[in-house]
């Protein structure tokens, strides 16, 4: 960009028809002939077809300056975290060693005073990124590792994708000279290749990385060193991908990555990607994926959400997702390559509940590791909270069930949409398959098949036509309600037998009155551990209150939720006896 006088002598030429001497530029801006040289060889280095030199003196192609300014004035920070951002960004891409201040005020047309406010902030900003600021007389310049000064060109375009985090278009217009898709094609290809995953966040936080370097190589800004022990987490897998795309990188912008460039690109592959395809992850095979020691603190953190916020992650879907999230977490905390996540404010303001949660389980993990955990990755633990919260509800209120069809083009694909679109409050389709045998372990509520079963018994089933029919509907419907009472039946007894103890179940056991009752069911309940001894009084003084005789059963309670642990003294009574004198009859 070139800086502002030099914009000021495109401006004032652009509005003459005649040729314009030095002279007249000199005298009308104030400057010396020999600065009014230099800012014309400026703009023609910038672009050698805006001023056209002659013995009469200037002119400029009208139509190209228009445009030149245009996007010269787009460019020119407007606020103050603009102006710091474009400060860091020129003093790590310069070639030179230092800025002078007075020109950097005029190119970006703010007063020197203003300008030594803002480098107070870029010198904040930068010593987060282990980089120093120095300023010297009226110069200023940067120092710290090249690995450093990638780190915060990193973030600052990160913060640009806040918006929309998806956008290529974003990093295209900060790096014009290089073509963002052939590099994100390339990465994609390698890992085809190698049986690589990564999801879509993942991607274009490594593509960022990727043109990054691209650009620092390409300006002689080469990696410094790497440390040994993250040299250790690299294996030859991931070295070998490193190479593979650092060569179609380097023939396609004519660029040579050094040892130290390709070790850092392992990094990154390690950190932001894998060769477990999550979709086919199960959990049988899990602890051999992640390892013994991961799949122990996957555990206990699974623990803590469940004694902590009573919600319980025991769904095998999100114990793999969760293991495999975990293992390469612990493999950028060591590596200190974390993954950017451009959702981070509007999870951390739209579910505060489960970030909560979320920075619960990274404190166990900062335990563990002896790292902190950013809100970067926080964010993402959020995310696989909260998918395991709809899916436990949805679970909860749909009737799961697998579909078996033989595979016949894409029908089974528009059975399964169908199915979804008219039973959409009510069922949830977990699996497709297209052979009897494939049902042996899958987790559901029933079947529906369009081919008659050989052998298999072991769940409800419904047999449809290939193309749904009225009757199909019907079909499905009824037995999703048959499903749906039988596992209410199943829950109810479930948690009945949660709390119930056959200790405490007796009949036919003669009192004198309630009082004699209650004292009784409360000192039995005492002596097992249910209850403190301050308890008994408390559901007097509830009984004292009103009764709690009910149509014929009493169910006497504290109004206080003090127990030691849940649980109920059931007394099935006969003959009768009277609870009070104003209550009905209880047994």
């Amino acid at each position: 960009m070139v800086n502002a006088k030099a914009l000021k002598v495109l401006n004032y030429l652009q509005n003459q028809d005649d040729w314009t001497t030095s002279l007249q530029l000199s005298l009308k801006l104030n400057v010396s002939l020999r600065s009014i040289k230099n800012y014309i060889s400026e703009v023609k280095k910038e672009n050698p077809d805006l001023i056209i030199s002659s013995r009469n003196g200037y002119k400029v192609n009208k139509p190209e300056v228009q445009i030149f300014l245009k996007a010269a004035n787009s460019l020119i920070p407007q606020t103050p975290e603009e102006r710091i951002d474009y400060i860091i960004i020129k003093l790590v891409k310069i070639a030179e060693k230092s800025i002078d201040i007075y020109e950097l005020s005029q190119e970006i047309y703010v007063s020197e005073a203003t300008l030594k406010a803002d480098l107070h902030k870029v010198k904040s900003k930068c010593y987060k990124f282990d980089l120093t600021l120095i300023v010297s007389g009226d110069n200023v310049y940067l120092e710290g590792l090249e690995k450093n000064k990638r780190r915060i060109i990193n973030s600052i375009m990160y913060e640009k994708l806040n918006n929309n985090p998806l956008d290529i278009n974003t990093i295209q217009n900060a790096f014009v000279d290089y073509d963002i898709e052939e590099i994100e094609a390339i990465i994609l290809s390698e890992f085809k290749k190698y049986h690589y995953y990564i999801n879509s966040y993942s991607l274009m936080n490594l593509v960022l990385h990727v043109v990054i370097s691209i650009d620092r190589v390409k300006h002689n800004y080469i990696y410094d060193y790497i440390e040994e022990n993250s040299k250790m987490l690299i294996k030859q897998h991931e070295y070998e991908i490193a190479c593979d795309i650092a060569g179609e990188l380097e023939k396609a912008y004519d660029i040579k990555y050094n040892e130290n460039e390709i070790y850092e690109l392992s990094l990154l592959i390690i950190s932001h990607a894998t060769n477990i395809d999550y979709e086919k992850g199960n959990n049988p095979n899990i602890d051999q994926l992640v390892g013994e020691e991961c799949m122990k603190l996957v555990n206990d953190l699974t623990q803590e959400i469940r004694s902590e916020y009573y919600i319980d992650f025991n769904q095998p879907e999100f114990l793999v997702r969760f293991a495999l999230h975990i293992k390469n977490l612990l493999i950028r905390i060591k590596s200190k390559h974390y993954s950017k996540n451009p959702l981070k404010d509007s999870i951390k303001n739209s579910y505060p509940f489960i970030y909560n949660c979320a920075v619960n389980i990274s404190y166990i993990i900062k335990t563990y590791t002896g790292s902190p955990i950013n809100e970067d990755e926080i964010a993402y633990i959020t995310l696989h909270i909260g998918s395991a919260l709809v899916n436990q509800k949805n679970l909860e209120t749909k009737i799961t069930c697998a579909i078996l069809f033989p595979q016949y083009y894409d029908l089974d694909i528009k059975l399964a949409e169908s199915l979804s679109s008219l039973f959409s409050d009510s069922l949830l389709i977990k699996n497709i398959v297209t052979k009897e045998k494939q049902l042996q372990n899958i987790n559901v509520d029933f079947i529906i098949s369009t081919v008659r079963f050989t052998n298999f018994t072991t769940l409800p089933f419904v047999i449809i036509n290939t193309f749904l029919t009225e009757r199909d509907r019907k079909l499905i419907s009824n037995k999703i309600e048959e499903v749906k009472k039988h596992k209410h039946k199943l829950q109810f007894l479930g948690n009945l037998h949660s709390i119930f103890n056959k200790s405490l179940f007796q009949k036919d056991r003669e009192f004198q009155n309630e009082k004699e009752a209650i004292d009784f069911m409360c000192s039995e309940m005492e002596a097992q551990g249910y209850i403190n001894p301050y308890f008994k009084q408390e559901v007097f003084e509830r009984e004292a209150m009103s009764s709690t005789a009910f149509n014929g059963i009493a169910i006497p309670h504290s109004m206080h939720m003090n127990a030691i642990r849940t649980g109920m003294f059931v007394v099935v009574n006969e003959p009768v006896f009277i609870i009070d004198s104003s209550a009905p009859e209880s047994r």
